[in-house]
């Protein structure tokens, strides 16, 4: 949510991306699939 609006809906795996991430919270991140469990894993931009 962002000033009272759902930005987003439906699971973590379908939703979370790079775009997301920012226009939410204003943080740069890279996203990739982790070869250990296939989830998603963010890494933090600085």
């Amino acid at each position: 949510m962002q000033q009272g609006q759902i930005l987003a809906s439906g699971t973590p795996e379908e939703i979370l991306s790079e775009a997301l991430l920012w226009d939410v919270f204003r943080v740069k991140t890279k996203i990739e699939i982790s070869p250990y469990h296939g989830k998603k894993h963010i890494h933090f931009i600085v």
